[in-house]
């Protein structure tokens, strides 16, 4: 099976978080969704021995780059750039995914739509959001974790440094 998703994690000096977000995604993909996502780390040439461990891993779902780069959304729009699945979704080095993540890619049916979810504060166990309407837009926002992009919208229009 092609993968249809690719997780990207932008990171810099995120040895403390990196692992256990690794991990947790490793424990989802082999629970419930087998070869239909991969991993892409795009690091921004860290120096906290980010670059060391990821070398030490050997998860065939699993690519990194380190590079310097302009902040976060260079190292997402770079990480996009080298994409081949049909979706894109983005973490944070200390974000995890939930045990029925899978669920949500049987929904991607348009690919020229951006699909979200909620996501949960693990602080808090609060969830956000729901559903948004254009005047809940104007005062709050859907966060990257929660938002599914078809590849090949974010590579027609990259996000702005």
């Amino acid at each position: 099976m092609k993968p249809i998703l690719t997780i990207i994690i932008p990171s810099y000096n995120c040895l403390k978080d990196l692992p256990h977000c690794v991990e947790n995604i490793g424990s989802v993909l082999k629970d419930n969704l087998g070869s239909s996502v991969v991993v892409h780390v795009q690091d921004g040439n860290s120096n906290d021995g980010t670059k060391n461990y990821l070398k030490t891993l050997n998860l065939p779902y699993l690519t990194f780059h380190s590079a310097e780069d302009l902040g976060v959304y260079d190292a997402m729009n770079t990480a996009v750039k080298t994409s081949t699945t049909e979706w894109v979704y983005f973490m944070g080095a200390d974000d995890r995914l939930l045990p029925d993540f899978g669920r949500a890619l049987a929904q991607l049916t348009n690919r020229d739509r951006t699909y979200y979810g909620n996501v949960r504060f693990a602080s808090t166990g609060k969830r956000y959001d729901g559903p948004f309407t254009a005047l809940k837009l104007v005062f709050r926002n859907i966060c990257h974790q929660s938002m599914f992009f078809p590849t090949h919208l974010l590579q027609a229009a990259p996000y702005s440094l």
